[in-house]
């Protein structure tokens, strides 16, 4: 017998019926299924396969206490996120939220990375829009290059593609400044002022990002609140081999 920690990307407020878990194969277990995702193809995702599972475990962060969340990840870390901006939104919607601005900033190695999960932020953008509230932006790092064509669906101009990497101490000291842009009207406009209420900064990114964000919140002249979330990806971790799968409850 074999026991996994998996990472849970569906949230949901009520009573659950399933659950969907992103696995990173490395070996034993977690290599046999996607040997099986990849023999069954799509046949894989309905047959039905019984397993034990105990959890959710870990703690919960109260973001919605934070009117300004910056989120920074890198590579699989964006399934540490993907929960969180889920319920923001949920609670935003419902006026249970002080959230008023969600940024996340994502590193990536190159184009297509970001495919693998592009459906659950294509419905991260379709909530932020049902509610009016379009406060979810996105800025995508590739240390190649952008991809060509259009960005994730429903962004409405909020995902901003970058060549490089990611410099936190650039994007912190513009989120401090209030200065980003902001959707109003159907189209973006940049706004300058103050940050919008107390800041939250939420990373679960590679060890180098990580030391940045220690180093730059230490210097900075307002308070925030730094937390490294309880899943942490490795250096250089591609995205590609994730496997989706769902657990239903009965």
């Amino acid at each position: 017998m074999q026991s996994h920690p998996f990472m849970i990307v569906s949230w949901t407020e009520g009573q659950w019926s399933s659950l969907e878990l992103v696995v990173d194969p490395q070996s034993g277990l977690t290599r046999i299924l996607q040997g099986i995702a990849e023999s069954n193809g799509s046949a894989a995702a309905s047959n039905p396969y019984l397993a034990f599972y105990s959890g959710p475990h870990g703690r919960s962060e109260p973001m919605s206490e934070y009117g300004t969340v910056l989120m920074f990840a890198s590579g699989l870390g964006i399934v540490a996120h993907i929960p969180y901006i889920k319920q923001l939104l949920h609670d935003g919607a419902q006026c249970r939220a002080r959230t008023k601005r969600i940024h996340l900033i994502w590193q990536l190695q190159e184009p297509g990375d970001e495919l693998s999960v592009q459906d659950l932020i294509d419905d991260a953008y379709e909530e932020d829009a049902r509610s009016g509230g379009y406060i979810l932006q996105i800025s995508t790092y590739y240390k190649t290059r952008p991809p060509q064509g259009p960005a994730f669906g429903g962004s409405h101009g909020r995902n901003v593609r970058y060549s490089g990497n990611l410099k936190p101490s650039e994007i912190l000291q513009s989120e401090m400044n209030g200065e980003y842009d902001v959707y109003i009207q159907g189209k973006m406009e940049r706004r300058s002022g103050r940050p919008q209420g107390d800041i939250l900064i939420a990373v679960a990114a590679a060890s180098s990002i990580r030391d940045d964000l220690r180093t730059e919140v230490v210097r900075l002249s307002m308070p925030v609140r730094l937390v490294e979330l309880e899943f942490q990806p490795y250096e250089n971790q591609r995205v590609r081999s994730w496997l989706r799968r769902m657990i239903h409850h009965s």
